[in-house]
C-alpha cells in the first residue's frame, strides 16, 4: 500500500506524476503558511517581494543623458553621493536634484545642511531653486550636522542635501585647542553615523551627500579607488555614486573661458545598468548646465537633428552653425518643447 497525504491506494493504481503533484501541492501550502507567518510577525517588517512599497520611485532631473545614465532619475528612499574636484559642479547638481523634486510635487519641501557655510539665497535663485521651499541649516559642528540630518530624514521631508562631508568638524576641536587627526576622525565618525542615516531613509526621504576628492600623492587621480574624506564606508552605503570632473574649457568668440564640459561618471548605480559609464554636459559659469545645448547634442545623437557640414536641420528649419541652432531653440520655445517631447524628457 502506498500512502500519500490525502491519497491511499495500491502501488499500481497511482502514477508517479500524481504522487509528485500531490507532494507539490502540500509543499505549496506549507510555503504559503510560512510566508503568512513571516508577514504577520510583528517583530519584523517583512513584505512580499511584489509589495508596492518596495518599488523604487525615481525623479528625473530633466537632463536626458544624465537621467539615462542613472536609470531614469534619482531614486527616493536612497542615498546619492556626489564626489568631485573643487568647482566641478557638485553643489550645483545637488540643487538641480532638489529643484526637480520640488517641481515634480507642488507640496514637496527640501532642506540643505550647509556645513561649509557657503550657500546664499541669490545663488540658489540663479540655480532656479524656489528658496521659499528649502530650509537651510548651518550647523556649528559635525555632531550637530548629523543630528540635524537624522531629524530631517525621520520627519520624511522630501529631500535632504548634506553639503559637505568634507566640512564636518568635531565639536571638541572647535571649542577647545585639542589636536586631532582630521582624516582618522572623519572616517571613524562617518563609519559610525552613515548606517544610521541610511536606516532613516525608510521614512521616505531622498538624501544627497556632497564630498570632495582628495589628491593622491604619488598616484594617479584616475585610479579606481576614490580618495574621499570620510573613508570608504560612504562608497559602500551609497545607492548611487557619481563622480564629477572638469573637462575641456568652453570659450566664447574672444577666446574667454565661460564654462567647461562637466564630465559625469557613474561609479555605482544600484538602479542602473550603466555603472562605470559616463556622459558629459556643458556647464556655463553664468547659467549652470546649458540645457538647450544638451538637448541639441541628444537630438543629433538620436538623428532627430541632422547635420551636413556647418548646416543643421530640424524639421522644416535649417540654420548654419551650432550657435545658430542654439539661437533657433532659444527664440522658439514651442520648437524647443517639441524637441524635448521627442527625446522623451517631458
Amino acid at each position: 500500500m502506498v500512502v500519500v497525504e490525502g491519497l491511499a491506494t495500491t502501488p499500481h493504481s497511482v502514477s508517479k506524476g500524481e504522487i509528485m503533484a500531490k507532494k507539490k501541492e502540500v509543499t505549496l501550502v506549507t510555503m504559503e503558511e510560512k510566508m503568512e507567518m513571516m508577514l504577520t510577525n510583528k517583530a519584523f517588517d517583512f513584505k512580499r517581494g511584489d509589495d508596492e512599497s518596495l518599488v523604487v520611485e525615481k525623479v528625473p532631473i530633466g537632463i536626458p543623458n544624465l537621467d539615462a545614465l542613472i536609470g531614469g532619475g534619482f531614486p527616493k528612499k536612497a542615498l546619492t553621493e556626489l564626489v568631485g574636484d573643487t568647482g566641478a559642479g557638485k553643489s550645483y547638481l545637488a540643487t538641480q536634484i532638489a529643484k526637480a523634486v520640488i517641481e515634480a510635487d507642488s507640496t514637496a519641501t527640501a532642506a540643505l545642511v550647509d556645513t561649509e557655510r557657503a550657500v546664499n539665497p541669490d545663488w540658489l535663485k540663479r540655480c532656479g531653486v524656489p528658496v521659499e521651499k528649502i530650509a537651510i541649516l548651518q550647523p556649528t559642528s559635525g555632531e550637530e550636522a548629523i543630528d540635524a540630518t537624522r531629524m530631517l530624514l525621520q520627519s520624511g521631508i522630501d529631500i535632504v542635501i548634506l553639503d559637505s562631508l568634507a566640512g564636518l568638524m568635531p565639536k571638541d576641536n572647535l571649542e577647545n585647542d585639542s589636536t586631532y587627526t582630521p582624516m582618522a576622525w572623519q572616517a571613524r565618525f562617518i563609519n559610525q553615523n552613515l548606517p544610521k542615516l541610511v536606516n532613516d531613509l525608510r521614512h521616505g526621504s531622498m538624501l544627497i551627500i556632497v564630498n570632495q576628492l582628495r589628491d593622491t600623492l604619488g598616484g594617479n587621480k584616475y585610479e579606481v579607488n576614490l580618495n574621499v574624506p570620510g573613508g570608504q564606508a560612504q562608497v559602500f552605503f551609497a545607492h548611487i555614486l557619481i563622480e564629477l570632473r572638469k573637462g575641456a574649457w568652453i570659450k566664447d568668440k574672444e577666446d574667454v573661458r565661460i564654462g567647461f564640459e562637466m564630465n559625469i561618471r557613474l561609479r555605482k548605480g544600484r538602479f542602473s545598468k550603466e555603472q562605470w559609464n559616463s556622459t558629459k554636459v556643458p556647464f556655463k559659469v553664468d547659467g549652470g548646465i546649458d540645457l538647450i545645448e544638451t538637448f541639441m547634442r541628444e537630438g543629433l545623437a538620436q538623428g532627430r537633428i541632422l547635420q551636413s557640414g556647418a548646416w543643421y536641420t530640424y524639421g522644416d528649419e535649417r540654420v548654419m552653425g551650432s550657435q545658430g541652432l542654439h539661437n533657433l531653440f532659444d527664440r522658439n520655445p514651442d520648437l524647443y518643447t517639441k524637441l524635448k517631447l521627442e527625446i522623451g524628457e517631458i
